[in-house]
């Protein structure tokens, strides 16, 4: 079955996540995992509520207790499971792909997510595994975390030190919008929200954050209302990216290097993990800052479990991902690293395009550069060929490094038959020079 992927299961819906393709999960992870309680949550796709509502009654009748947050963001969803440990936590999601399809992320005991090798186990198993009614079923019980989790979530700032600000929110229809609704009710400024409706549709632009055609409506607004900044988030919440006082949109590569400055300054010397996508300028802050660092492989399950094993107290992706420390495990969320830059801005009376400046005028970098149906092996062997005399390093694809610039060629995990590159150097000649040369490469 093409829908188990790298870091989930996910396809369309009806003809590929259906029904009957839940019932057959429930009983291979109730058999597989001898799981007897299991946490559930869903985005705000109605195929997720109707898919829930199947999950529950199938795992109920195999005898586990199903605990039920509902609609919820993977934040908050993850939160849950650090929170109860339960043997399995489940989450319904398509994540930024389109109304038309639906997924599945899972979580161990504790809170690792299950991916690769899990998956295929699983898949392996999903047309022979069968169990029996059990004489006594399980039960379902529904779960109110969100005090607990705004607990969690005003710990980490002051906000005693926050300012009245003026920031556009948009929830992209998504999971995220009741949780941003009552992470930031309470809170000094003025959020006007956008894209708040929990629609299926999703009419107003795309649920992936990183494209320019779902920027359009809040750069405008931004411009309009002389707003603060704006925010803009993914289908199930995971993402945040940022755009300034101008409407300008900040790279989610200078918000990495702002936020590890301000995780920084809270945990002095701490670790922070990052991918391999865009690091120089990252690298060289951490360690101005007294940071120690750590690069690994993209993906969240990979964050996930890494962030655990080395003691992280945060982790950034190019991709717009931040990972939280939650009682020595780690969740990606999407509303701390709001609250976070409000923080700072308003401790620091500074614009949003201020704090990034020092960033933003030091490393340039290009937007991802995406192939489709392109060799990637080939192309791979072209780039090493031409770059002989740099060593190559192949954690996350190919990558070169040198003083003044940096590139990374890899495959991604989510999306078949797309190759993203990214380069990064310290003068923007450097960088038109090398995009170019590189690009050259490739193509040719």
């Amino acid at each position: 079955m093409s829908i188990f992927k790298q870091y989930d299961v996910r396809g369309k819906y009806p003809q590929e996540i259906n029904e009957k393709v839940i019932k057959k999960i429930v009983q291979v992870l109730i058999k597989k995992y001898k799981a007897k309680k299991i946490m559930l949550g869903h985005d705000m796709r109605k195929s997720s509520d109707v898919l829930s509502r199947v999950f529950v009654k199938s795992a109920v009748k195999a005898g586990a207790d199903v605990l039920n947050i509902r609609l919820a963001s993977v934040g908050v969803f993850a939160f849950a499971q650090n929170k109860y440990k339960t043997d399995l936590a489940v989450y319904l999601t398509a994540s930024h792909i389109g109304r038309n399809y639906n997924g599945v992320k899972i979580l161990n005991k504790n809170g690792t997510a299950l991916h690769g090798n899990d998956l295929q186990e699983i898949k392996a198993k999903i047309d022979s595994t069968v169990i029996d009614v059990k004489s006594k079923s399980g039960q379902e019980k529904n779960i109110d975390i969100m005090p607990q989790y705004l607990d969690w979530l005003f710990a980490q700032i002051n906000i005693k030190k926050l300012k009245f600000l003026n920031i556009i929110l948009d929830a992209s229809n998504g999971a995220i919008a009741p949780v941003a609704s009552a992470s930031l009710s309470t809170l000094p400024g003025e959020f006007m929200k956008i894209n708040f409706g929990l629609q299926d549709k999703f009419i107003d632009h795309s649920l992936d954050p990183l494209k320019k055609d779902s920027h359009k409506q809040i750069k405008k607004l931004i411009k309009q209302e002389l707003s603060d900044l704006g925010v803009l988030w993914d289908g199930d919440g995971d993402r945040i990216v940022f755009f300034d006082e101008t409407g300008k949109f900040v790279h989610p590569y200078y918000i990495n290097i702002l936020l590890s400055k301000i995780m920084l300054i809270k945990y002095s010397n701490a670790l922070i993990l990052h991918d391999n996508r865009l690091k120089l300028g990252l690298e060289k802050e951490i360690i101005k800052s007294s940071g120690n660092l750590k690069i690994i492989k993209s993906g969240w399950p990979n964050f996930i479990s890494k962030m655990q094993k080395y003691s992280a107290v945060f982790s950034c992706e190019t991709s717009a991902h931040y990972y939280f420390c939650v009682n020595k495990n780690a969740i990606a969320d999407g509303i701390l690293p709001l609250l976070l830059i409000i923080e700072y801005l308003s401790e620091n009376n500074i614009s949003l395009s201020q704090a990034v400046s020092e960033f933003t005028e030091k490393y340039f970098t290009t937007h991802e550069i995406n192939f489709k149906d392109i060799d990637f092996k080939n192309a791979c062997a072209k780039l090493q060929m031409h770059f002989k005399n740099i060593q190559p390093l192949f954690l996350d694809g190919l990558s070169f490094t040198t003083e003044n610039w940096h590139m990374n060629f890899r495959e991604s995990q989510t999306e078949p038959d797309l190759v993203r590159l990214n380069i990064e150097a310290n003068s923007r000649k450097l960088l038109v020079n090398k995009k170019r040369e590189i690009l050259d490469i490739i193509k040719n």
